[in-house]
């Protein structure tokens, strides 16, 4: 009789309650318990599957919040399922694609984290263009996605690419942030990167000391943010051959560090390294060996032999073995250095030709011709590609004298 009348109602106590979960999971979030925030989730998500099925559009927040959790907590691969899971609902579901922005901005993430960088960049590209037809350019919100976009493409080589979007993120930031703002300084920061890597190593420089200025006005000093940021004034000024300059940074750079973070923390290993390669480059081979040695020694102990800074680093020990008179050592490093970052970053990273770029001088400088002409031709064909025709590096590689074979 009755209670038949009550069925459309019958799905409202579950999902009231799951709604209630999804809010809760939502403020655990907010709040870093992401264990927690999972746990609450994953109930939620249960509840909406067997009130209104695994295929309804209003599954969506609770996938792509649940998602974000798994991803704070290195769960990439249940991460990963939950967005393919998402990604085919919103592209269903969602008519005006705001969905399907947020769900390839989470992928985008997930990519990033594990390393798949050219899936990323394509990913990227797509979120972009949904963004711009989407977003609203006056929220910070779209800022800080635009800057997480901008940075895949960098990290992923794509200097060219990634330079216009990283400027329309920091274009949208400065208009809705408080002059100062970390996030503000934080995108200056990643524009400038582009732009060294561009070879603008002026217009890099100047935005870099913007940053700092910003920073060390806001956080203190002695923030290990205003210590990144020493960092990276001190590499645009290594790239202008301002050694002194640089190394006086990277020293303020190493002391901020080792005063918060540690001095055995993997980015102090970075600061030290590059520390050494200044005194390297302005011709101190023998005081730089034990800074790159110490640098070594922590960034080992902190993240394994096979990691993208311990490749770093070991390209620096490269230098210095082959300027002390160990040219077999460093091969040997550098050969390290290829199979790290072709594994991590793929074989046409640019940071790959850069590599080949050193063992084709140093070959070169040993008599190994043929060796050294393939290291040449493939490095030339990598960074012309990533870095354009009209790159110093690409230049300087140009002109790298390797006779033709007799």
């Amino acid at each position: 009789g009755l209670a038949g009348a009550r069925g459309p109602d019958q799905r409202d106590e579950p999902l009231t309650r799951a709604r209630l979960l999804v809010t809760l999971g939502r403020i655990h979030e907010r709040l870093g318990l992401y264990r927690e925030a999972e746990a609450l989730l994953e109930e939620a998500l249960t509840i909406q599957e067997r009130t209104v099925g695994p295929d309804d559009g209003s599954l969506l927040p609770t996938l792509r919040t649940l998602a974000w959790a798994y991803l704070q907590t290195s769960r990439l691969a249940e991460s990963e399922t939950l967005l393919d899971r998402a990604e085919e609902l919103a592209v269903r579901h969602d008519a005006d694609g705001r969905e399907l922005a947020t769900v390839l901005h989470l992928r985008l993430i997930q990519l990033m984290k594990q390393a798949r960088l050219g899936e990323a960049r394509e990913v990227g590209r797509r979120s972009l263009a949904l963004l711009h037809r989407t977003a609203d350019l006056e929220d910070p919100e779209t800022g800080m996605t635009l800057s997480m976009l901008g940075l895949a493409l960098l990290d992923a080589g794509e200097y060219a690419d990634a330079e216009p979007v990283l400027a329309e993120a920091l274009e949208v930031l400065e208009r809705t942030m408080p002059k100062g703002h970390p996030q503000v300084a934080a995108a200056m920061n990643n524009v400038a990167s582009a732009r060294k890597e561009l070879g603008h190593y002026a217009e890099a420089e100047a935005l870099y000391r913007r940053a700092l200025v910003d920073l060390e006005a806001r956080l203190g000093a002695s923030h290990p943010e205003v210590a990144v940021v020493h960092n990276d004034i001190g590499v645009v000024l290594g790239l202008q051959n301002r050694h002194r300059e640089a190394e006086a940074a990277y020293r303020l750079a190493v002391v901020i560090a080792e005063g918060s973070i540690g001095a055995n923390h993997p980015i102090t290993a970075v600061y030290l390294a590059n520390l050494g390669e200044a005194c390297f480059k302005d011709g101190r081979a023998a005081e730089a060996e034990p800074i790159y040695r110490r640098s070594l020694d922590v960034a080992r102990r902190a993240l394994g032999d096979r990691h993208p800074i311990v490749a770093e680093i070991l390209r620096g020990t490269s230098s210095v073995d082959a300027a002390l008179g160990r040219p077999q050592e460093a091969e040997e490093h550098l050969l390290q250095v290829i199979a790290i970052r072709e594994a991590v970053l793929g074989a046409d990273h640019p940071e790959v030709g850069r590599a080949l770029a050193q063992l084709a001088e140093l070959r070169l400088a040993h008599g190994e011709l043929q060796p050294a002409r393939e290291a040449r031709m493939r490095a030339l064909r990598i960074l012309t590609r990533s870095l354009g025709p009209e790159h110093e590096e690409v230049r300087r590689l140009r002109a790298l004298e390797v006779a033709p074979p007799s």
